[in-house]
Formats: C-alpha cells, structure tokens, sequence
C-alpha cells in the first residue's frame, strides 16, 4: 500500500483524575499542543486527545478505536498519568497490567507509549501480545516530569521528521540530555519474533524501548519517501538512487550493495513503486539540485517502464546535469527500446552506460567499468588497490597481538573488529610478497548470528583441499602451500567464540608438530577479529601472545619512498598527481602517536577502497 494513502492516528489518553491533574495540565500544555501544530500539516497524520475519568471510559474508547468504525488505519497509543507496578492507578481502583495489555492487543496497533513510572511490567505484558514497539520506564522511583515531557515531544517530532523509531529514541535521548544538563538511563530490547522469555532485567529509574522483532527498530511512523532520504543525506557522499521492476533483484542488489562495502561511500536510495511520480515532482528542496545522484535502472522483465518514469528520461534537462547521471543495468536478453517505448530514450544512453547482469544484479558491483563510472575515478580499482598497498606500514602494540607456533609456520594474529582496514591492509601485503596459493577464507557473522565456525570452516576448506578429512589433515594441506583465514565474531558472548580459537589453535599446533624445518612452508596467517581484545582470551598454555613492538612512525622520509615509487617516470602523470595529492594532506605529527591504521584508513578513504575491495573478495 502507498504509504501517503495509510491513515494513522496518534491517541493520548489522559487520566482525567484529581490525582494525575498536574501531570495533565503540564502534559496538555507542553506536549499535546506543540506536538499538535506538527501534526497539523500532515494530511494522512491525526492527534487526538482522550480524557479518561474512570475505567469504563478508558475500555470503551479503546474498544471503538479497533473497531470497525474507526477510519484509521494504524494506531499509536501514549499513556500519560501517574503509574505503579500493579498497574495504572484511577483513584480507588486500578486498571491490571494484564488488562491493559489485552485492551491494545489489535492488529492496528503498531505502538504504545506509557508516559509513567514504574511500567516495566506492563511494557513486557504489551510486547508479548506482538505490539511491534512499546516504551515505558522502569523502577521505583520517579522520572522528573518536565524530563518526561521533553522526551516525549523530542521522541515524536523525529517521528514525524521521517526517523524511524530507534533513531527517534536515541535523537530524544540526546536532545533531553542536552537540556537538562543530565541523563536518565535508557535500554533498548530486541526480541524474537514471537518470544515469550522475559525482557533483560531492567534498571532503576530507566527509559526503555522494546522491539518485538528486529525489524521494528527501523519502522516509522511517518515513512521517509525516497526524496527525504536523498535531502538527509549530509555527508557530502553521492547516491544511487535505484528503480528496479522486481522487489527480488532489488534486494539481491542491496545485499551485495552492502556486503562488498560500497556503503561506506555511497548511499543506496530505492525509488519505489507507489513513489515513482515523485520523480517529476520534487518540491522547492529539489535534491537533484544539491548532491550527485545517479540513476540506476534495475531491468529483469520485459515490461514497459512506468509513465512518470518515461516522462523523466525523455526530458533533455535531465541528461544535462553536470551532478546527475543516469545508468540502464538490464538482465540478459531485455529489450531496452520495448522497455522504454521509445527509440530516442534508448539513443540518449551511451553505450557506456548500460550494463548487462547475468541473473543476479549484484555483478554488477565486481564490474571495473561500472565502479569507475559511478565513483568517477581517474584509475582504475586495481591500480587504486596497488597504491594503497605501496604505503608500507605495520601494526603496533595497541593494535594488534600475535600467536606464532613453534616452527612460525602460521602466525595467529588477534586484533578488534575496529581494526579491519589495517588486518586488510596486512592481508594483501602478505598475498603480494608470498604469492600465495589460496584463495582467503573469510568466515564472518555479522549477517548471521547464529553461524556455526567450526562447520562453517570445515566447508570453506573442503574445496581448497579437496579432500573429505579430519579438520587437523585438512590444515596439513593447507598449511604446507600458505593459506590466509580471517574470521570475524560480533556477538558479545565470548564463550563459543573461545571455544572455537582453541580448537583452530590446537589444529595448528598439531598441525606445527607434524611438519618438518626441512620441509620449510610458507608462512601462514590466521586473523581472528572479534569485540574482546586478546587479554579477555583464555588461550591454550602451551601458546604465548606477543604484542607487535611499536613501529617506525610515519615519517617525511617514508612519504617520499611511497611517492617515488609513484613518479611520472613509473606510472601516468595523474596517477603521480594523486599520489602526491594525498600524500600533501599527511601531516606525520598527527599519525605518530595512532600509527598505522588510522593513516591506512586515510589513504583507503582518499582513494575509496571499502575493506572488502582490498582483499579482492
């Protein structure tokens, strides 16, 4: 459904009691009525206020609000009033934390918001009925009200302002925090979809947001169409901004997107299919007029393009925008002209400017002709990777430890997940000087929490080898040739992640023990990146880590051995003048003391190697 066409509707209910009338009177005036003038020129947005002064009100307006004469679409309750851990007192009497929850159990309801103290339990009991979001505080001492109402409205303006609800709660935090001069402790939970278990143990005196699924930390109230995302954008980086005719390429491009590390200097941006007129329509903050965006058609069917779309590409100012270009990428076998309607938007594309995928769009990214059109660069990505790899530097102490074996056939190096740029840095100055045979292993869970390592290892070697064997023969025969494994952990438990580098390490040590001096192998490095530095480890006793000794800082003399080596005389005259452009911006006295990831990352920025570009994956 069109996101402009969802009606939804923000209620605050108020408990309209003797008790709760300087809550109320507070509430109405610093809340309900700014937040109201927000509201206001949101067609698809209502504010409604609700006074409840006794319990039967409360019911039977909930009651009629998921009923099926209620116009909304989707709900968004707030709460606001006193509160007590058995509930939500009115006068003599109380309205359950059981009751309550069972009240906003609909399908419309999409949050709740209880404005009160001590609602810990209650916001467990609505998030177990599969409310997406519930936030509430927790503990038994009060939040200062004027706190309290600060928050809130800084919470729903950035609601309203397109920001989804995680940002929202972490914008509110820090807007109050700078108001106050002082923080109130906030916890955000992430829950299975559909768990039951209990919510982490809360904190006194806390704000608390609770999602019933992951993907619920990045709904909205008010979703951003893709022009808003294209005028947050602040950072300077351009966009790719992407129409594509099937919602699965469209992922699958995404995926790779962000997989290859293209989002580091990039922005993704999907037009889509309910937005395509915005294309034409673009209001007096036209983001095409202030940032470099590029067009990028996703083609995998042989249909007709939308008409707005048509529209848009037949218009002869689009094309001629210096900060806007517009790429076609099609799937095998589309007939561009039939998909365009129209011989001279198909002459308008020259021919380096549309791109063919095989099935899945993703290739698109390990193309050097594409990746050079839409970073501009004067280089290619290989000759930008050679560069970046002439800066010869090596890890210090801070950084990075290391476990070698007894023969220094692997070396076993740890570093934080911090550090990736710098383990890739060393990864491909290892690949270039061994010439190894092997291809890297990369085993890595940021995209599955749940990966088992050890199998997932064994499968990553089972190709190399081709051998069906046991985990310490399979090292054998990769140990003997070289190889290179990284493997990186996110999650915060440190014990299977434990458990694992002590198997690896024991299958090195055997591994060590069985071949010979005489056999003289190369050398091969193991990474593991990880949360915990290498002193959280309980490594096996029979291996000692070792800290790097810290390196010769980066110096006037090592700046010139780089840019010689990059002279007129070797490489092409733009070429040297890049090098040397960048290496003008190094000044040594800033890298001595934070010497050599932070000038790695430097010189990897300034020519737009992601991580996962620089160790050719």
């Amino acid at each position: 459904m069109n996101s402009d066409l969802v009606k939804r509707k923000i209620v605050i209910f108020y408990h309209d009691s003797d008790g709760n009338r300087d809550i109320r009177e507070s509430d109405y005036k610093h809340f309900y009525r700014p937040l109201n003038l927000m509201v206001k020129p949101i067609p698809m947005l209502k504010l409604e206020p609700v006074s409840c002064p006794a319990r039967e009100w409360l019911f039977d307006k909930l009651r009629d609000l998921t009923g099926p004469d209620e116009e909304a679409d989707e709900l968004y309750l707030h709460f606001s009033g006193h509160g007590q851990s058995e509930g939500i007192p009115y006068g003599d009497w109380v309205v359950s934390n059981q009751d309550f929850a069972d009240m906003v159990r609909h399908p419309k309801v999409k949050s709740c918001y209880f404005s009160s103290c001590q609602s810990g339990d209650l916001v467990r009991l609505v998030n177990e009925n599969s409310i997406p979001v519930v936030i509430g505080t927790a503990g038994p001492n009060d939040i200062e009200n004027r706190y309290a109402i600060d928050f809130q409205l800084a919470f729903y303006e950035g609601l309203i302002h397109c920001r989804s609800f995680d940002s929202a709660f972490s914008q509110a935090r820090v807007l109050t925090k700078s108001k106050h001069g002082k923080e109130v402790p906030a916890n955000v939970f992430v829950r299975g979809e559909g768990a039951l278990d209990d919510i982490a143990e809360v904190h006194v005196n806390a704000l608390q947001i609770v999602f019933h699924a992951p993907k619920y930390a990045e709904a909205h109230l008010i979703p951003p169409t893709f022009l808003d995302e294209l005028r947050n954008i602040s950072d300077g980086k351009p966009a790719i901004l992407a129409y594509s005719d099937d919602p699965v390429r469209a992922a699958e491009f995404e995926g790779a997107f962000k997989e290859s590390g293209w989002q580091q200097y990039m922005h993704l941006v999907h037009i889509p299919e309910g937005e395509v007129g915005k294309i034409n329509d673009r209001g007096d903050m036209d983001p095409f007029q202030l940032q470099n965006i590029f067009l990028l058609l996703l083609l995998s069917h042989q249909h007709l393009l939308p008409e707005e779309l048509r529209t848009h590409l037949a218009n002869h100012e689009n094309w001629g925008q210096e900060q806007y270009r517009i790429f076609c990428a099609h799937k095998d076998g589309i007939d561009l002209a039939s998909a365009f309607d129209s011989h001279s938007i198909r002459q308008k594309f020259d021919s380096g400017h549309i791109f063919s995928f095989h099935d899945n769009p993703g290739e698109l990214l390990d193309n050097q002709e594409f990746e050079r059109l839409l970073h501009e660069q004067e280089i290619e990505l290989s000759l930008r990777k050679k560069i970046t790899l002439g800066f010869e530097v090596r890890p210090n102490r801070e950084e990075m430890a290391v476990v070698y074996d007894m023969h220094k056939i692997a070396c076993v190096f740890f570093a934080k997940n911090e550090n990736e740029k710098l383990v890739n840095f060393l990864v491909n100055w290892i690949r270039e000087k061994d010439e190894l045979k092997f291809p890297v292993v990369v085993i890595d869970n940021q995209y599955d929490a749940d990966l088992e390592f050890m199998s997932s290892l064994k499968k990553e070697i089972v190709p190399l080898t081709k051998k069906e064997q046991n985990l310490n023969l399979q090292f054998i025969d990769l140990l003997r040739p070289g190889c290179i494994m990284i493997f990186r952990y996110w999650e915060e438990e440190l014990e299977p992640w434990q458990d694992f580098i002590s198997e690896v390490l024991d299958a090195v040590s055997i591994t060590s023990s069985i071949i010979t001096e005489k056999e003289k192998p190369q050398s091969s490095a193991i990474f593991f990146l990880s949360n915990f530095s290498p002193d959280e480890l309980q490594l096996p006793g029979n291996v000692k880590v070792e800290r790097f000794s810290k390196p010769t800082p980066v110096n006037d003399e090592i700046l010139e051995t780089w840019r010689s080596e990059f002279s007129p005389l070797k490489f092409n005259p733009k070429v040297s003048q890049m090098v040397q452009a960048v290496s003008a911006e190094i000044d040594p006295n800033r890298f001595s003391d934070c010497c050599p990831s932070a000038v790695i990352e430097f010189v990897c920025e300034k020519f737009r190697i992601p991580a996962k570009q620089i160790v050719g994956l």
